[in-house]
């Protein structure tokens, strides 16, 4: 499926999504604590060598090991604030014609619709003490001719954006890849690929008479292949997961 730019420009902005500003929560759960934590170690270096100059008048080296764990304590600190910078910068334009991105240390890039000829999304969720804390999408878009490109799982309304790109590509995609189906051709979706006889997922064969199920659950595609068991593929590694299982289900095992 190879697809050539298109001679008219994205149009207008229709939203950006970027990653979220620096906030109270951040301040108190990851600024604060990488401050203070090494401004500690620090201090308390500094009073063990007060402590041995004021009564043998010499230092004897108590306080290095808390120098050394200030020092130790402020590289993640500092990555962890570089982090959120780099991450700052990074923003996806929607246009009606196609995405407008930049990614840190590169000039904005452009994709039209036609040169996107996959897209695969990972949700992601945070817990702590049971709870969740953040959930983010991770969006990898397959471009014609083109390496993939990744977007930053820290965009807000990642999912949003994922369902914009859907919306613009699928229907494009389905006749296309339908119309190779009826021809006899294989068509492919990353780790896994398909005609009209058999499925095959990671080197297996899978004849269609002996696929008994095929879901997806937990964010893993699931295929039960009766007494030879279960084939797991994290479904983020599928490009185009939802139109492979439209097209089993309506045009092989409807």
């Amino acid at each position: 499926m190879q697809a050539k730019r298109p001679a008219k420009t994205l149009g207008r902005t229709l939203k950006a999504f970027s990653a979220p500003k620096f906030s109270a929560r951040d301040f108190f759960f990851w600024f604060l604590p990488g401050v203070l934590i090494p401004l500690s170690f620090l201090a308390f270096g500094g009073y063990r060598v007060y402590l041995d100059l004021a009564r043998i008048g010499r230092n004897l080296g108590a306080g290095q090991v808390w120098f050394l764990a200030a020092a130790i304590c402020t590289v993640p600190a500092i990555w962890l604030m570089l982090r959120h910078v780099r991450r700052a910068r990074q923003v996806v334009f929607l246009h009606p014609n196609g995405l407008r991105f930049q990614h840190v240390g590169k000039h904005l890039e452009r994709l039209y619709w036609p040169q996107i000829t996959g897209i695969a999304v990972r949700a992601l969720r945070y817990h702590l003490l049971g709870r969740t804390l953040s959930e983010r999408t991770r969006i990898t878009l397959y471009p014609a001719a083109k390496a993939s490109v990744e977007f930053p799982d820290g965009l807000v309304n990642g999912g949003e954006l994922a369902r914009h790109i859907k919306d613009n590509i699928y229907p494009r995609l389905r006749p296309q890849l339908l119309e190779r189906l009826k021809a006899g051709q294989w068509l492919d979706f990353g780790p896994c690929r398909l005609n009209r006889d058999r499925l095959v997922c990671r080197g297996r064969e899978i004849p269609w008479g002996q696929l008994k199920s095929l879901q997806v659950a937990a964010g893993t595609l699931v295929l039960e292949i009766g007494a030879r068991g279960k084939i797991r593929i994290a479904s983020h590694h599928i490009p185009n997961l939802e139109l492979m299982l439209q097209i089993i289900a309506e045009e092989i095992t409807p």
